[in-house]
């Protein structure tokens, strides 16, 4: 084919704003039906808050300039709030804290260390996002230190991931990470 193909915006824009309506009346319907039933909205909020998360996600992946990195931040801040969201709501004694938000923390790293070595040449990109999910994992941890008396077998598990995955990222490129700092501060 000579030249690409010209979508139509008025049509996506159509589209979008469709399936947008029909979410709302969803959500409505939702809502509905569980205060019928039960008096107290509990499992619809839950799938609205699902159908929201859905939706940033799609809107945030269609994005064609998306860093792979600053997605799976994203994700993984988004996906420990909606665990604590479901937590709260149905009372499931705090498994989000001590079970679901340190599996999605090392899954991110999972997924950082898959990314940064797919990506070799923009190594030093993905760095940053690495220390972030360290931070974000180390406040997580002094969090719940101060919270509970015992710091749950998977929170310790989880921040000696994060640890060992941002050592392999300096040790591995610690020349171009010293070449990118000297830039960025004029050292």
């Amino acid at each position: 084919m000579l030249y690409p193909k010209i979508t139509n915006v008025k049509k996506s824009r159509d589209i979008w704003t469709i399936l947008i309506i029909l979410s709302v009346f969803l959500d409505v319907t939702l809502m509905t039906i569980n205060l019928m039933f039960s008096g107290r909205l509990n499992w619809s909020i839950i799938a609205i808050v699902s159908e929201i998360y859905l939706w940033i996600s799609i809107t945030y992946a269609l994005d064609k300039n998306v860093n792979l990195a600053s997605y799976t931040l994203i994700q993984m801040l988004v996906i420990s709030l909606f665990l604590f969201i479901i937590d709260l709501v149905f009372g499931f004694y705090k498994w989000s804290f001590s079970i679901g938000i340190p599996i999605v923390i090392m899954v991110s790293n999972i997924t950082m260390l898959i990314i940064t070595m797919i990506k070799q040449k923009k190594y030093v990109k993905y760095a940053f996002y690495e220390i972030l999910i360290l931070l974000f994992s180390i406040a997580y941890d002094v969090f719940i230190s101060m919270v509970s008396i015992h710091i749950p077998l998977l929170n310790i598990i989880t921040i000696w991931v994060c640890i060992t995955n941002l050592s392999f990222v300096l040790i591995l490129n610690f020349d171009v990470l010293k070449v990118e700092v000297q830039k960025k501060f004029h050292i």
